[in-house]
């Protein structure tokens, strides 16, 4: 009696997707795209605030100009999540997840957030929103990145928990250590943590005021996108039965997070220095 060997069972599309190439070579291609993304989107907001000079006749730049910028940042930001699905192999679900959430993140932060400066009246020398100092803005994108982050890193904590019960303890064995570094560097950094998240609050309220609460819902809308595109990358990672791959899609939204706050003080700054945000002296009485 002669035994067969049963045919092999071809892995479904999606799942043969994510085989292509070895995580290894991923690395490379990804950073040449994200040093693409950056010099591309940094050229812009170089750019934009001359043409607003040159449409504007009033004390404010054009928003017409300064939502086109956020468009042309999208289309940016598309065409690279575009590439990345395709390097990765992580299909087209998981691409309009993400397109959503990085469309909406860039709508809060180069439409709703300038138009909404320049539609408020600072004190100077405000502690918080100081304006006028020279250090104002890349602090105040530190500190808004690190609220963004902290959300992300919560989500990305919520699906890597069910991606371990799913595949196993061992699917991250060096887990713990970078766990307690992190714990470790928000203990020794709890003052500087706690003024930022001030400057957070004070920010936000004065986007939020001077927006008419337009700026919840898109970030409420950009949280759900974000909660959707990392629960397909986990849905993946548990097909696959490696975490690497939610960890990547991680550390991709990071990465692109960083790039957006670091554009954003090139375009403020520029715009501020060809019209400067309207500041009152504060009361001597």
């Amino acid at each position: 009696m002669s035994t067969r060997t049963p045919p092999e069972i071809p892995p479904e599309p999606a799942i043969a997707a994510t085989l292509a190439p070895a995580r290894t070579s991923l690395l490379p291609r990804l950073l040449a795209g994200l040093a693409l993304l950056g010099v591309a989107m940094t050229g812009t907001a170089m750019i934009a605030p001359s043409i607003a000079l040159r449409t504007s006749g009033s004390d404010h730049p054009d928003y017409a100009v300064i939502a086109g910028t956020g468009v042309a940042m999208i289309a940016l930001t598309s065409l690279f999540l575009a590439y990345t699905s395709r390097v990765i192999g992580l299909g087209a679900a998981w691409f309009v997840l993400a397109l959503a959430y990085n469309a909406l993140i860039l709508v809060a932060k180069f439409v709703l957030g300038p138009g909404a400066l320049y539609q408020t009246t600072f004190v100077a020398g405000d502690p918080l929103l100081n304006v006028k100092s020279p250090n104002f803005f890349p602090w105040l994108a530190i500190s808004v990145f690190l609220a963004y982050a902290a959300v992300l890193g919560v989500i990305y904590a919520v699906q890597r928990g069910r991606v371990r019960r799913a595949i196993g303890p061992d699917a991250s064995p060096r887990s713990g250590a970078v766990t307690g570094v992190v714990i470790l560097a928000l203990v020794l950094g709890c003052p500087v943590l706690l003024f930022l998240g001030f400057q957070v609050v004070a920010y936000g309220n004065v986007v939020t005021t001077a927006s008419g609460g337009a700026v919840l819902l898109v970030l409420a809308l950009a949280l759900a996108a974000g909660i959707g595109a990392l629960r397909q990358a986990a849905r993946t990672s548990i097909a696959m039965r490696d975490i690497a791959i939610l960890t990547s899609v991680f550390w991709m939204a990071l990465s692109l997070l960083l790039i957006y706050h670091v554009v954003w003080v090139i375009f403020m700054t520029a715009l501020i220095g060809l019209w400067p945000l309207k500041t009152v002296a504060p009361s001597s009485k």
